[in-house]
């Protein structure tokens, strides 16, 4: 497999398909078709941008030098510089994802963009430039370089969108400020130090002991068998794409989040197999803006679904004060769960009539609480 297959396949599969885009041609006018990156993440304000660069014949140390100056250096840095140009003269950019659904990039409303050239080189590449992890661009800023092994170390690792920009974000910090002490250190210490929490000390080899350490269970939290069903079974949908605003929402949330969601999901699940009315669970996460309610749904409330779906959604988000909410239900039909979802996404106000309208129903939600989820959990404890 070349690298550009692995890295969009590898990108599509840990970032969902909806926001993984591999084929990115555009035509502006009047120019002939050129090319945004060669690979992209893109969920609504945070875009990854990555240029990749494959040697494919072996050389000499010096022939692999001339090649990573020559391809990554300056080749695939002036492609990075390219698409930032791109993104800031054409204020629309249509693109293709991995569901062969095409969207329109509004690019003003880009807030956040990572740049990170990914190579994979001949196995005699010098140590001085492999232990180069940035370039700084005087059109593009700071640009991650990783090797391939990095890089698929490092989504291996973070698995979720906000994580990696969180963990790019902390690694351009660190090396802004330990150029020289990070340039010696693989890249497991630096992720070691990420995910230690330590952010604010000096690069040490001791933080490859919390990379070593931890826990990356993914069936906890993994999403991706419940996002199959998610283009059949959302509700008011205004266009075959909407079901999306759902799982961007998802694609908001960390592992952590992931998890409190999976738990309510299959709680929902148990509670309706055995046919037990139940109050809906709930949770919010302050750091998205967003609600979710989960509703096991008996047999004698399935006729009136759709109303207490959109009814319970509102409820939540109004309660809460969010500006968006997620609400899905939960049924059994001859032996097959199936859900409905539903997505509020508009400013909130205040409204006595809903309040009074609330008012006239007995309340349906179990009391809030507030808890501080642990990001990152290690087999060991790796300070002893």
């Amino acid at each position: 497999m070349d690298l550009e297959t692995q890295i969009a396949t590898l990108n599509a599969y840990f970032f969902f398909y909806e926001f993984a885009f591999s084929k990115n041609t555009f035509t502006p006018p009047p120019s002939s078709e050129v090319e945004l990156a060669d690979n992209i993440i893109w969920l609504e304000e945070t875009l990854f941008a990555f240029q990749l660069k494959e040697r494919v014949e072996e050389g000499t140390p010096e022939e692999e030098e001339k090649w990573f100056k020559s391809k990554i250096l300056k080749d695939a840095k002036s492609q990075v510089s390219d698409t930032i140009k791109y993104l800031k003269a054409y204020p629309k950019i249509d693109l293709k994802n991995h569901r062969g659904q095409t969207f329109y990039l509004h690019t003003k409303y880009i807030k956040h963009i990572f740049k990170a050239i990914i190579y994979k080189p001949g196995k005699h590449l010098p140590l001085h430039c492999r232990q180069l992890k940035f370039y700084r661009s005087q059109i593009s800023g700071f640009i991650h370089l990783f090797s391939h092994e990095d890089y698929i170390y490092v989504i291996k690792t973070f698995q979720t969108i906000p994580e990696l920009a969180d963990y790019l974000s902390f690694r351009e910090k660190l090396i802004a400020s330990n150029e020289t002490a990070v340039a010696v250190l693989p890249e497991v210490v630096i992720v070691g130090q990420y995910v230690s929490g330590n952010l604010d000390a000096a690069p040490d080899i001791a933080f490859e002991v919390f990379a070593k350490q931890l826990q990356n269970d993914r069936k906890t939290w993994d999403m991706s068998d419940i996002i199959k069903v998610f283009p059949e079974q959302t509700i008011e949908a205004e266009f075959p794409t909407h079901y999306v605003r759902v799982i961007a929402e998802l694609a908001k949330l960390k592992r952590n989040e992931l998890k409190a969601f999976k738990t309510r999901f299959y709680l929902c699940a148990d509670k309706v197999e055995a046919n037990i009315p139940t109050r809906p669970y709930r949770f919010t996460t302050p750091r998205t803006g967003c609600g979710f309610v989960f509703i096991p749904l008996t047999k004698e409330m399935l006729p009136y679904r759709r109303d207490q779906l959109k009814s319970l959604c509102g409820w939540h988000k109004y309660e809460m004060k969010l500006p968006r909410c997620v609400a899905v239900d939960f049924s059994l039909d001859n032996g097959k769960f199936f859900s409905c979802w539903c997505h509020m996404d508009f400013p909130w106000t205040e409204s006595k009539e809903l309040e009074k309208s609330f008012s006239s129903f007995p309340y349906p939600f179990r009391p809030v609480r507030t808890s501080q989820l642990p990001l990152y959990e290690f087999g060991d404890d790796p300070t002893k």
